[in-house]
């Protein structure tokens, strides 16, 4: 497996900073959780063991905290500082089926000031040089949170309704040099692994899963929020909502809100996405990502490959120098119809999810400016520019529409060296590019005639 060294070595043309070497973080002391009384039968609350084994090794003077193998069950934790988590072979960190081992806080979440919410299972704040290594799981068991989607309680804290009732696998925030390794991330209550003003980390090597059978709501299997000099390399995606999602703050005060920083400097490589609702996202809550590469992908299911969200309810939305090199494309593996997407519903919904007019299908771009919120938009608009994508080959079913509209400026996009087979008829094997400006295609082929750009 390779270093963070690996990274140093090729370096990459956006500048990302070098990560420093990492800390000492007492590695020579490693604590297992049994020692504290955690035991690993599936059924058993681990939470004070797991608590009380952290708690020793941060007194201690810090390491490592590793489960061994067995399933633990438990409820939100914190990785102090200094503290890491290692899951060792056959180990199963599995949260707690029932929401109230997951305490309610209100803290920043998508918005200019504090939510309510839940922790997560795992949560660390200040954790610099945090390392979440595997080759263990992390479960969610999120089947019954799925289930009470559209029935989750009336919760409220300090007079604040709780709009996200479901626990997040893991949420860092504020740390840097961060290392999650190996590490299969499976079946979320809400999304999977959240970093929120994280800087110069690496996660690698990781697999995200939901089962497919119901459509696990909320499953984002990355949300980068506000974090700079980020890779992402050789993981594995097969979720039910975005695959990588690039975000920061929603609503009127978003721009102005200086807690949640641009995104910036994230390069993406190597990974394999096998379901999603898109490959590589943007927003829908952001303010301002830029500085994005993406390189040596394989887009192996009915997924957009690159995605941009726009919400006409965030003013000042700015999403620009976005590189995208060597894209792989594989044929959707079921047609339009009641198989399509698994035919996974939503429980208790009964209606389809797709149609064959949604955005969130195979294709190499696209833009959806409503997402999230039907209020007018507010100015100033948003702005989509400066995006290259190139080496683009395999068989998909449309190439896309980033039409821009009164509230939205979309323009200097390049396709270049693009040869693919798209599978939709008539205009959708066409770049749909109205209201744009500089829009433009170098040896382009689909299904062997030159590109064409509808403006």
């Amino acid at each position: 497996m390779g270093t963070r060294r690996d990274f140093l070595a090729h370096g990459t043309t956006l500048g990302l900073l070098a990560l420093p070497a990492c800390p000492a973080l007492a590695r020579q002391r490693v604590v297992d959780i049994r020692t504290y009384g955690a035991i690993g039968d599936g059924r058993t609350l681990n939470t004070k063991a797991i608590q009380r084994a952290i708690d020793a090794c941060a007194r201690a003077g810090g390491g490592m905290i590793a489960v061994p193998a067995g399933v633990f069950v438990s409820g939100s934790i914190w990785l102090k500082p200094g503290v890491g988590l290692e899951l060792r072979k056959g180990a199963v960190l599995r949260g707690s089926p029932n929401l109230s081992d997951y305490p309610l806080v209100l803290r920043r979440f998508v918005e200019a000031f504090p939510e309510a919410l839940r922790l997560g299972l795992i949560n660390a704040q200040h954790n610099h040089g945090l390392r979440i290594v595997g080759p263990g799981t992390i479960d969610g068991g999120g089947d019954p949170f799925w289930r009470m989607f559209f029935s989750a309680p009336d919760e409220s804290v300090q007079g604040v309704k709780v709009q996200y009732h479901f626990p997040q696998l893991c949420s860092i925030e504020d740390c840097d040099d961060v290392l999650v390794s190996g590490v299969t991330f499976k079946d979320a209550a809400f999304w999977n692994l959240h970093m929120y003003r994280c800087r110069r980390s690496v996660i690698e090597d990781c697999s995200f899963e939901v089962p497919h059978e119901i459509r696990a709501p909320s499953s984002d299997a990355i949300d980068l929020d506000s974090c700079q000099d980020i890779v992402v390399r050789r993981c594995r995606f097969s979720v039910d909502d975005d695959c990588i999602a690039l975000k920061g703050t929603q609503g009127p005060g978003a721009a102005a809100y200086k807690e949640a920083p641009p995104v910036e400097r994230i390069h993406i490589h190597d990974c394999v996405f096998v379901h999603g609702l898109g490959c590589v996202t943007y927003g829908s809550n952001a303010t301002i990502v830029r500085d994005v590469r993406v390189d040596r992908i394989t887009n192996v299911g009915d997924i957009p490959t690159i995605r941009f969200k726009v919400r006409p309810d965030t003013p000042g939305q700015v999403y620009e120098k976005l590189r995208v090199k060597g894209v792989r494309l594989a044929e959707a593996p079921t047609p339009y119809g009641p198989s399509w997407h698994n035919g996974e519903v939503f429980y208790g919904y009964g209606k389809p999810n797709f149609g064959a007019d949604d955005p969130a299908v195979g294709l190499i771009v696209n833009a959806r400016l409503v997402h999230g919120t039907k209020v007018e938009p507010r100015m100033p608009g948003a702005i989509i520019r400066d995006v290259v994508i190139e080496d683009v080959t395999g068989t998909t079913r449309r190439f896309g529409n980033i039409s821009g509209n009164p509230t939205t400026a979309i323009s200097d996009f390049l396709l270049k060296d693009i040869d693919v087979r798209l599978t939709d008829p008539g205009e959708r094997q066409k770049l749909i590019a109205r209201h744009t400006r500089n829009i433009r295609m170098e040896n382009v082929r689909v299904n062997g005639a030159p590109g064409e750009i509808v403006t």
